[in-house]
């Protein structure tokens, strides 16, 4: 990413990455940003889970796609 500041896998001081909070509340277009990134670590379980908790179908989708 362009802003040395930020790590696409950084976690916040709650523990959740950028693609698990963006996963968890349907936000397909930052979760498309995210899996674009080349550095992201993409750890399914949480992220694919907090997906289909809330009934993200198109982020599964997404995420399985990785």
């Amino acid at each position: 990413m362009a802003d040395e500041r930020f790590t696409v896998n950084e976690a916040r001081t709650d523990g959740d990455t950028s693609l698990l909070w963006a996963s968890s509340r349907g936000h397909t277009e930052l979760v498309e940003f995210l899996l674009s990134q080349p550095d992201i670590d993409v750890n399914l379980s949480p992220a694919l889970k907090s997906a289909s908790h809330h009934g993200s179908m198109v982020i599964v989708e997404m995420l399985l796609g990785q």
